[in-house]
């Protein structure tokens, strides 16, 4: 309901996974595959001044300064549009399926660093009849650092980003009634871009980033310090407008 919360429950911080992917017509074959999983629900209020990290990586079996036991680390923060502020924030370590620590608010700071610039002009093509992205440049971090202490308790984790993707997602102006990546109640509204006719609409980027992290600190009385592939979520900046193609 409008003016209600999401909420964020991680469902499985580890996990392996085996199947086929297909994308383009090219298909992956998975193979117990590391893997995670998280789930969101409620409302979510895009608005304005809004900007969020997202982070998860979890130690691999093929790294040769893994520690004896395995860890897996995901955190969340919510922002204004400059990053500037912290609104929320959580970070749990996990080891064999128990949340072993966990650090929120003042106890941790993310800072970004050498933020680049790329053009993420889309074509008409890949986006509904209706709208498309103008081109613009849009920031995101080639490197981040996330600093958690909490009394004995310390991690430094320090991402290197290695692929960024950016991910627009419409976002209806003006609109309070749960409408989500267009569609209201799962139903699209008579259109290809599942808008109410009239509406305004403008674009948020979510950047989607692979990269490696590297782990270092003591938990629960153990030192912890590995390197493993990860993902991160970056968004910044205010939403934008689209234009109608010509």
């Amino acid at each position: 309901m409008p003016g209600m919360g999401i909420n964020w429950l991680v469902a499985s911080p580890k996990m392996e996974v085996s199947g086929n992917l297909s994308v383009a017509g090219v298909t992956y074959s998975l193979n117990n595959s590391r893997a995670y999983h998280d789930h969101n629900w409620g409302y979510w209020s895009w608005g304005e001044d809004l900007g969020w990290d997202w982070g998860q990586v979890s130690q691999a079996g093929n790294y040769s300064n893994e520690t004896a036991a395995e860890y897996s680390i995901s955190f969340g923060n919510i922002t204004n549009a400059n990053h500037s502020q912290s609104v929320s924030s959580v970070l749990n370590v996990w080891k064999d399926g128990e949340i072993i620590a966990s650090f929120s608010e003042e106890e941790i700071q993310i800072e970004h660093y050498n933020l680049n610039t790329k053009d993420i002009g889309i074509s008409q093509g890949e986006m509904s009849p209706a709208y498309i992205l103008p081109e613009g440049f849009f920031t995101f971090p080639q490197n981040t650092l996330v600093n958690a202490s909490s009394g004995s308790e310390t991690l430094k984790i320090k991402f290197t980003t290695r692929q960024p993707v950016p991910l627009p997602v419409m976002i209806p102006v003006g609109n309070d009634s749960g409408i989500k990546d267009g569609t209201k109640d799962g139903i699209k509204d008579g259109n290809e871009s599942g808008i109410e006719s009239g509406s305004e609409i403008k674009y948020r980027i979510i950047w989607e980033i692979i990269g490696t992290y590297q782990v270092a600190g003591e938990i629960d009385g153990k030192s912890v310090s590995y390197t493993a592939d990860g993902f991160m979520e970056y968004v910044a900046g205010e939403s934008v407008s689209p234009i109608s193609p010509s």
